[in-house]
């Protein structure tokens, strides 16, 4: 059985190592963290609406639990200012600059009016958004969610 050449097995385990090291640097050099005025703004957001269950008389308590895990919660309860905003619920961030990309407010216990003048409307990197099953108290569709997702 031959042996190896010292010389290929070193030049072997170099690469291993650079090719090891380059992936492990090229994932965590474009992680980012939610921006701060990404941040602000989804708490300016979480401001403006109420968060309560549509029924709130005590029959309805037996079916809490129920609506918890189909998805119905408060989802906005658990933004705090001092947490990474691209962590919290309906929210998603887009990884390489951390503009916040994505809301999934579906079911989220909001209640109030969609005004034009929203913060909602500042998230000019808006792609996604799911805002059904809130109660909007019958707010007309603002004309700025025509220009939301205009490039």
């Amino acid at each position: 059985m031959r042996k190896m050449n010292p010389f290929l097995s070193l030049f072997l385990a170099s690469c291993l190592f650079f090719i090891s090291h380059s992936q492990t640097t090229s994932n965590t050099s474009f992680e980012h963290h939610c921006l701060p005025d990404q941040s602000h703004t989804l708490l300016q957001l979480r401001q403006e609406f109420v968060q309560k269950r549509l029924h709130s008389d005590d029959w309805y308590d037996y079916y809490d639990l129920n609506d918890y895990y189909n998805g119905s919660y408060p989802k906005m309860k658990s933004w705090k200012a001092d947490s990474d905003c691209c962590s919290w619920d309906g929210v998603t961030c887009d990884p390489e600059n951390g503009h916040v990309v994505g809301l999934n407010l579906t079911n989220s216990w909001l209640n109030g009016r969609l005004n034009s003048n929203s913060t909602l409307f500042s998230l000019r990197h808006l792609h996604k958004l799911n805002l059904a099953l809130n109660n909007f108290s019958s707010s007309t569709i603002p004309s700025q969610f025509g220009h939301l997702f205009a490039w």
